[in-house]
């Protein structure tokens, strides 16, 4: 392969039920994700198996709406990667009902990201969410195409998104997430959401993510979701603990060196990669701070566009889980 990428974002309304851009996201995801399907055929011991997901399953699950959006990147004319992208509105809850209102918001997220093995520690992944954030950001989702050779980035005619950039008050918040097993995939987002806004390159990219951030809004956010397997996902792990044990849990989470252990969704739909704990282990050393991945779970990060959001609508800890944490360190 060579070292020139390229990067297509296509819209789902503006495609055909039958253009081959279909045809190729799916065999990419078939390679590497699986699901369990259910053969009344076979003996009861053996009734489930692993499974390729039928087309019209994979449509519901990663790209459920008309505006929904494929970004892929091609080197030497085959397609290595893709990202699926869904938009919906939801609400933020203002930590403080007295000094602020809450805030409509969109959820600009990121469904599906999948890169080829023999493109992976090259830098797509990070492209893709650069061109995801991009696009969104200028509030348009038809074609796209970035070559990273020059770095010049155009943009070709299509429709206007329903997903507000945020720079106007009247418009929506813009609010980035993702739900993959794979760290790979967030800190992809990290990287990206770093090096959009400029954020100091001496802090790993996902300490500049504000986990309390994630525990207010990630529930509201998933709920509001067109996808089924993001609307019944329910957020799981240290992070999201309540009460007198979330007190206690809570300072080992908010610290820079711990961040979030075992933050993610319930997810019963796909089969992870093999790789995923090799990488976990390796990711350590790269900034990598969202802790295990529970069985049954899904590492996720919800953000905001907008870093001024992150403190606006943060819920922080309680004094008394602030001092435990300062003991905890």
């Amino acid at each position: 392969m060579t070292d020139r990428m390229v990067y297509e974002t296509f819209r789902r309304d503006d495609l055909a039920e039958s253009d081959p851009i279909w045809n190729d996201a799916m065999d990419l995801y078939g390679d590497y994700y699986e699901y369990l399907e259910y053969d009344e055929s076979q003996r009861p011991a053996s009734n489930w198996h692993w499974a390729r997901l039928p087309e019209d399953e994979f449509m519901t699950m990663f790209l459920p709406t008309r505006d929904s959006t494929i970004t892929r990147c091609k080197m030497g004319g085959a397609v290595v990667g893709h990202a699926l992208c869904v938009r919906w509105p939801c609400r933020l809850r203002h930590p403080s009902r007295n000094r602020g209102r809450d805030a409509d918001a969109v959820a600009c997220w990121v469904t599906q990201v999948v890169v080829h093995q023999d493109a992976r520690e090259m830098g797509v992944a990070t492209g893709l969410m650069d061109a995801v954030l991009a696009l969104t950001a200028a509030g348009r989702a038809a074609r796209w195409s970035t070559d990273t050779t020059d770095g010049q980035r155009g943009s070709r005619a299509g429709g206007d998104c329903a997903c507000g950039g945020g720079d106007d008050d009247q418009e929506p918040t813009l609010v980035y997430g993702t739900l993959s097993p794979h760290p790979a995939v967030h800190l992809a987002l990290a990287r990206a959401y770093a090096r959009r806004h400029r954020l100091d390159e001496a802090v790993q990219p996902l300490d500049h993510i504000r986990l309390d951030f994630v525990r207010a809004h990630a529930a509201a956010v998933l709920a509001a979701s067109p996808c089924p397997q993001l609307r019944r996902a329910s957020p799981a792990g240290s992070l999201f603990q309540r009460g007198l044990l979330g007190v206690l849990l809570w300072p080992k989470v908010g610290g820079r060196r711990y961040m979030c252990l075992d933050c993610g969704a319930e997810t019963d739909f796909t089969s992870p990669p093999s790789d995923v704990g090799s990488y976990v282990r390796r990711a350590r050393d790269r900034g990598w701070s969202l802790g295990r991945l529970a069985p049954g779970c899904e590492f996720m990060l919800v953000v905001p566009a907008d870093p001024a959001v992150h403190k606006r609508f943060a819920h922080p800890q309680s004094v008394f889980s602030w001092l435990l944490g300062l003991l905890g360190e």
